[in-house]
């Protein structure tokens, strides 16, 4: 029967696993029929009344593997998360000790039971208080850590975990916290020694390497980041997420062709992952591919219709092979998804000037003016093609305004020159103005 009873028990954790807990419950209710001594079973329900909510439900299972099996840690700490759930914090830290002695690694699932607290100034609280009768149990000081920085009090946290390590310093999991805190709190440098100090004591620690490179991205150090992705592969060749990064780090730096390997790993791990196929489409655009990318952006598509993102870089696509029914399209659907995208009505005003209608491409440009009045980019476009249409006053409007916003804006000197000269007005201090600034910036 006992193996009947394990046949249950698997078929509740696939239940488990696909969020169909009133199903999973059934299968363990099974294997607790079965098999009313074997502590698993009664372990695997009570996991699943703690996803449900039902706690005290929860705690009785947990109560009862516990009697079974007095040397599960597991179920004492799952206890220990449903105590927390319910605010018992007295219960729950006892279970957490009692789980620690017994070999288990609590932090993380410690961490996990309060991600969803309704009640973070009491989980603070009650650390704070435990602190206040014993101030070297260092277990107290890193979980207040962990609830202040799941409370976004990241300097607090920061204080917590340097405690921590004061009383132990080759506490890898607070080096951990710490940099994560640093990086909650902007100083990526320091998150940097954090995750350093980390990979010092676990050589093998794979996210510290996947969170060093992260932080050094943000601090521009790109090569250091594919180093530390690189790392983080060779520990853990499956780890997508240090493909995807490595790939993003490579095409920031125009390594097109290593990043499109990348993306490539990517899909093959995960097929249905739009942002590779994004990406790689990225990457193709960097290497003129413009087929390639229009494939890529089609399956990303396929994959999250309600991207617009990507109608928005599949337009561009279209549009630079000047299949401008097909760019229009996608820059319409852009629109429809998200209209505050200035990018989209400035891509399909240059695409109406590909069909030759300029009144269009104003209007669209005219609407990513009044989107974000400060960008020049737009200015020169309406401008370009009031040209085009012969109205030069409007076209020197909008070339003044640019100069306004950039008075180094060299094409908008020689261009609003060169409008003045049609309409027969003063022009050469313009263009003048535009040859001294070409000519710095050749000498730069």
């Amino acid at each position: 029967m006992a193996s009947d009873s394990e046949s249950h028990r698997t078929a509740g954790d696939i239940f488990l696993r696909q969020g169909q807990l009133r199903e999973a419950l059934a299968e363990y209710n099974a294997a607790i029929n079965l098999s009313p001594a074997e502590s698993a079973a009664y372990f695997d329900r009570g996991r699943a009344y703690r996803i449900l909510g039902e706690f005290r439900k929860a705690i009785e299972d947990f109560n009862q593997a516990v009697a079974l099996d007095p040397e599960d840690s597991g179920a004492y700490l799952y206890r220990c998360l449903a105590y927390a759930r319910l605010g018992e914090y007295k219960c729950a830290t006892e279970d957490y000790h009692t789980a620690i002695r017994g070999g288990a690694d609590g932090y993380i699932f410690f961490a996990f039971g309060f991600d969803q607290s309704e009640d973070m100034q009491r989980e603070i609280r009650a650390y704070s208080e435990a602190i206040a009768q014993n101030s070297i149990d260092l277990h107290a000081w890193f979980f207040r850590g962990l609830a202040n920085e799941r409370n976004m009090n990241f300097q607090e946290a920061i204080a917590d975990y340097s405690q921590t390590i004061e009383l132990n310093a080759e506490h890898a999991g607070a080096y951990f916290r710490r940099g994560r805190a640093y990086v909650g709190s902007g100083d990526y440098e320091k998150a940097v020694a954090d995750y350093t100090k980390v990979t010092s004591l676990q050589s093998e620690d794979v996210k510290a390497y996947l969170e060093r490179a992260s932080a050094y991205e943000y601090i521009g150090e790109i090569e250091k980041a594919i180093a530390d992705y690189s790392q983080a592969i060779a520990l853990d060749p499956e780890v997508d997420r240090a493909y995807f990064h490595r790939g993003l780090c490579s095409l920031k730096i125009r390594r097109s062709r290593d990043a499109i390997e990348d993306f490539d790993k990517v899909i093959e791990l995960n097929p249905e992952d739009s942002n590779a196929h994004y990406n790689r489409g990225r990457c193709n655009m960097q290497l003129k591919d413009y087929e390639k990318a229009i494939t890529d952006f089609d399956q990303a598509i396929a994959l999250n219709p309600k991207d617009y993102r990507l109608y928005l870089s599949r337009g561009r696509a279209f549009r630079i092979l000047e299949e401008y029914g097909k760019a229009k399209t996608d820059f319409d659907q852009v629109i429809a998804l998200e209209r505050k995208d200035v990018d989209a009505y400035l891509n399909r005003g240059l695409t109406y000037e590909g069909l030759g209608e300029y009144g269009k491409a104003i209007a669209d440009y005219s609407l990513a003016i009044a989107l974000e009045p400060g960008h020049g980019q737009s200015y020169l476009y309406r401008a370009v093609a009031y040209d085009g249409l012969g109205q030069y006053e409007q076209a020197i409007a909008d070339y003044s305004q640019i100069i306004e916003l950039n008075p180094d804006h060299m094409s908008a000197y020689r261009f609003r020159g060169l409008a003045k000269r049609k309409l027969g007005l003063e022009a050469d201090s313009d263009l003048n103005r535009a040859r001294s600034l070409q000519s710095d910036a050749a000498e730069r």
